[in-house]
């Protein structure tokens, strides 16, 4: 039985995990940025929702409107007036500086988040906390199965956008080959803004997500980013199911080994799964080598 509720609750952490990673596998997959602040990034989208929450009496949900929003504009924002012109000047080739670029803003964000909440840990309290759902013997968190539930649907909507509108596959056509996309009248600086500001905004919706049921201090956000990596490792760079499904895996190890062993030994072996895979394809487990999804 406890193998059993540990899937169960392995299956709903993954659920909103998959759109963590989606957002770091979108950045990468189009522009080819590793964006190493994915982790602090959410954490500011965590305590927005927690400032609505707690101090305007938002339903955490409802406040997936304004992380959503708010940090898809400052994803927007950031790929066309800073990273725009780093890639430009690296010859449109993303290297190093961005990546040195989005680790430095993700101390500063650090910072700022830690001079204005402090170092302590704060939760949100709503009217889901500590309901549940029986689903036979086992129970279901009501406000994790709420957050799997709308994680799931967000990322078919991503997928469906990617693969058939046409902004979607304009998108995807500028990663595979920005100077011919250029010949057919794309921007492709355009599309870089947008994919960023997909990216961002995925990570405003996963904060809400997360708000109802996870504790939050200004320093976790490098566990997240460490978390979508390997999601996106795992699952394939620019997969939209991999993320899916790499995210459910990363859950249910997490909490199968911790309820069976603790949760050092879980996140151990998850970065042992994450090597393991680097090592034997490190295109990912849901991705074909000549495919980019």
């Amino acid at each position: 039985m406890l193998v059993l509720q540990a899937i169960l609750d392995g299956i709903l952490l993954g659920g909103v995990y998959s759109t963590l990673a989606l957002g770091l596998s979108i950045a990468y997959g189009v522009m080819h940025i590793i964006n190493w602040s994915t982790g602090q990034t959410l954490v500011a989208g965590l305590y927005i929702a927690y400032i609505l929450v707690t101090k305007h009496n938002m339903d955490p949900y409802v406040t997936i409107l304004f992380t959503f929003t708010i940090l898809g504009a400052f994803g927007f924002l950031m790929q066309k007036t800073m990273i725009n012109r780093i890639i430009e000047r690296s010859g449109y080739r993303a290297g190093p500086n961005v990546l040195l670029f989005t680790a430095g803003y993700g101390y500063v964000v650090t910072s700022i988040l830690e001079m204005i909440f402090g170092t302590l840990s704060v939760s949100a309290t709503t009217r889901y906390t500590g309901k549940s759902l029986a689903i036979g013997p086992l129970y279901a968190p009501v406000p994790k199965l709420i957050s799997c539930i709308i994680a799931v649907v967000a990322t078919a909507i991503v997928y469906f956008f990617m693969h058939k509108s046409e902004l979607g596959r304009a998108i995807r056509a500028t990663s595979q080959d920005r100077n011919t996309t250029r010949l057919m009248g794309i921007n492709s600086k355009l599309m870089y803004c947008i994919g960023f500001a997909i990216s961002f905004a995925l990570l405003g919706l996963t904060a809400s997500l997360l708000v109802p049921y996870y504790p939050i201090t200004p320093y976790i956000g490098t566990s997240f980013s460490f978390k979508a990596l390997i999601i996106v490792v795992i699952g394939g760079v620019g997969n939209v199911k991999g993320a899916i499904y790499g995210g459910m895996f990363i859950g249910l190890v997490e909490k199968i080994l911790g309820s069976l062993v603790s949760d050092s030994f879980a996140q151990v072996m998850v970065f042992c799964l994450f090597i393991i895979v680097l090592l034997v394809k490190p295109e990912g487990l849901m991705s074909k080598r000549t495919s980019k999804a």
